[in-house]
């Protein structure tokens, strides 16, 4: 969805450094429902209309839809790496689970042929 937003508001450049002009046509893909997209030529991109969220679609100019894709990409940048962040802590989690685990598999035959041992002795 931020490509496709990006593509209106003149290239995935934010900066609004884009290739494209509000005065020149843009070939794009336009979601027409359940995510069935058709191709469509824009003609003018000055105004585009951009979902922010919950199906509501808000016709904002170029440079307002260039910084709510900043802004998502800041979002999704940092949800990511706290993502990241949380994989790892249960990734090690995981490994020391394991590694207990695999102590314990081997002591237990160990500890199995001392209880016999012991009992036997009794």
């Amino acid at each position: 969805m931020i490509d496709a937003s990006a593509e209106l508001t003149g290239s995935a450049d934010v900066n609004g450094h884009g290739k494209n002009k509000a005065s020149e046509p843009v070939e794009t893909r336009v979601n027409i429902g359940q995510e069935f997209y058709v191709r469509a030529v824009v003609d003018d991109v000055e105004q585009v209309i951009m979902d922010v969220g919950l199906g509501v679609l808000v016709e904002v100019t170029r440079k307002e839809a260039r910084e709510i894709i900043s802004g998502r990409k800041r979002l999704f940048s940092a949800l990511s790496e706290d993502a990241t962040k949380r994989i790892t802590h249960v990734q090690a989690h995981l490994k020391s689970v394991m590694n207990s685990l695999s102590k314990l598999r081997v002591a237990a035959p160990a500890v199995a042929v001392a209880e016999e041992s012991r009992r036997d002795d009794d």
